[in-house]
């Protein structure tokens, strides 16, 4: 999916990068998850890390990713609609909520509104005691008030970085 090469690692987490229009990883892949689902008597589908990829660090990737490219980015965000299109009209009744991650980078074009909602990591703070300045906060709230108002399910997630984060 990247510079010519079959696959794109993922150093850090262990994973390879998925092509998303793919047919027939995309029939494989959602036939298994329905499968389990359904098994487990699940009510949908938590998605990690489903953003563009160089979002979570352009190095973590072998090959590495660009840093920065708005045509790569602006790809990959069609690649995730897209997918999300494909999941809902496959999944029917289950939910499919995506972790998007803090969804602070201005420049990403990806539209989520086609999931049933959205899974925010790392909420209102970078680390601990450290919260977003205002733009960033500004820009997360927006994109979180913006499915809301589509009436779709919001997770955000914070961190309780010591023990003094719950008194």
């Amino acid at each position: 999916p990247w510079a010519g090469q079959p696959k794109v690692y993922n150093c850090d987490w262990g994973w390879y990068l998925v092509e998303l229009n793919n047919p027939g990883w995309r029939a494989w892949w959602s036939d298994r998850v329905m499968a389990q689902m359904a098994a487990n008597e699940a009510d949908g589908l938590f998605a990690d890390s489903f953003s563009v990829p160089n979002y979570l660090g352009a190095g973590r990737y072998s090959p590495s990713l660009p840093e920065v490219d708005a045509a790569f980015e602006e790809a990959w965000a069609r690649r995730i609609q897209d997918f999300t299109a494909y999941l809902q009209e496959r999944f029917g009744e289950y939910y499919f909520i995506p972790n998007v991650g803090g969804w602070l980078v201005t420049r990403d074009p990806t539209d989520y509104s086609g999931a049933d909602g959205v899974m925010i990591e790392g909420f209102a703070e970078w680390e601990p005691h450290s919260p977003f300045e205002l733009t960033d906060w500004q820009l997360q709230m927006n994109r979180i008030l913006d499915l809301t108002r589509r009436d779709k399910v919001v997770i955000a997630q914070s961190y309780l970085w010591d023990p003094g984060d719950v008194e």
